[in-house]
């Protein structure tokens, strides 16, 4: 349910934020978790109207005054072009009549706007028969990106940290549109600090393998609470908005971060440029460290994002060449209770610390990780 949230004012937001915005447009099939009533590959006329729908939201977009969607647009407010650069076909959508459509569409708005990436759908889930006639169907076509989404539970974002490892490199591209790790314990939701890390863990893969995946949006962001109840997550109730995977929660009076918004912080304000190869085999379960490394070119400094499930270690990092003495500045999130989560009635059990330590130089730079923590490490070599 949109409750009045158009394009315009998405692609308003975007404009505001500063981000690109992504409009996803519907491919002519319903939400099939929901009805299996289609149109497809049989029902050409009807799916024309879909095709049309595509074009007028590009055109209205990116098309200049002149245009009939572009006049539209500049009639609301908005006289130059937003510049989208990107638009999705369907959501969550698989099988034949889909990609069967999918092509149709995606077809008819690269000929008219060739400089749009279009992304389509490997499906509501991966892994699975619709997911892997996607795969099948764009194998070789590393000019499309494919949404794939998971929501799975921590064990499988552990074991799925190297997933992405051996990715055909001449097949589709991924972008990795909502993902979420949830646990359910006799029949109902558990959701904490384990998840999180669980997600840390995967995201280290996404970075490592930022060539094949382009893109990632955890999901949801937002959950509204009923108001006037401070419980914690497992014994409230929600509202009908409610997404209990959300990484912010609020109701009339208070907002929080879970800590899988600590973790996609972390991720985001870490970003190098430039991936640094390392020789270290990618656990398959939580009875190891993950770990990605990188440089920000523009600052002059290693960034390393560990993951570390267990129990406390020592992590060893060796260079290839003797780096100058300086500072490491080091944020870890942590917590002795790997079932712990923030909540609106206790909101600072999993926060995320920053410190400083000294580094002599050298070859070798060690580091004491607590147990259940994600940490990034930022070293000068310059």
């Amino acid at each position: 349910m949109s409750y009045g949230l158009g394009f315009f004012e998405l692609f308003q937001l975007a404009e505001d934020f500063g981000a690109e915005p992504l409009p996803i447009v519907n491919c002519g099939l319903h939400c099939q978790f929901a009805a299996w009533d289609q149109h497809g590959k049989d029902d050409l006329a009807y799916l024309d109207a879909y095709v049309q729908d595509a074009l007028d939201l590009v055109e209205f977009a990116c098309g200049d005054a002149t245009t009939t969607w572009g006049r539209v647009r500049a009639e609301m407010g908005h006289p130059q072009p937003f510049g989208v650069k990107m638009i999705q076909i369907g959501n969550e959508n698989w099988g034949e009549d889909f990609l069967w459509n999918f092509d149709t569409i995606a077809q008819a708005v690269k000929a008219k706007w060739p400089q749009i990436e279009v992304i389509g759908s490997a499906g509501g889930g991966v892994d699975n028969d619709g997911w892997r006639l996607a795969m099948k169907h764009y194998a070789g076509r590393s000019d499309f990106t494919l949404d794939e989404h998971y929501y799975q539970p921590a064990d499988w974002f552990y074991r799925n940290a190297s997933r992405y490892d051996a990715y055909d490199r001449k097949g589709p591209r991924i972008f990795v549109g909502e993902y979420a790790s949830f646990d359910r314990v006799n029949g109902k939701a558990r959701i904490c600090f384990d998840n999180a890390l669980g997600e840390a863990a995967l995201m280290t893969g996404f970075e490592r393998n930022c060539d094949v995946v382009v893109k990632a949006a955890f999901a949801p962001m937002f959950m509204r609470c009923v108001e006037g109840t401070k419980k914690f997550f497992n014994d409230r109730k929600y509202s009908s908005e409610a997404w209990s995977g959300a990484m912010l929660w609020f109701d009339g009076l208070d907002v929080i971060g879970r800590s899988s918004y600590y973790v996609q912080k972390m991720f985001a304000l870490n970003r190098p440029d430039v991936i640094v190869p390392h020789a270290q085999d990618v656990p398959q379960t939580r009875e190891g460290v993950f770990a990605v490394c990188g440089l920000d070119r523009a600052k002059g400094e290693i960034v390393v994002k560990v993951v570390n499930p267990g129990a406390a270690r020592k992590l060893t990092l060796d260079f290839a060449a003797a780096l100058p003495a300086g500072k490491v500045s080091v944020e870890t999130l942590a917590c002795d209770d790997l079932y712990a989560e923030n909540s609106l009635a206790e909101s600072g059990k999993v926060m995320p610390m920053s410190a400083t330590v000294a580094f002599a130089g050298g070859k070798t730079l060690e580091h004491e990780l607590p147990a259940h923590s994600l940490a990034v490490l930022r070293l000068t070599v310059r």
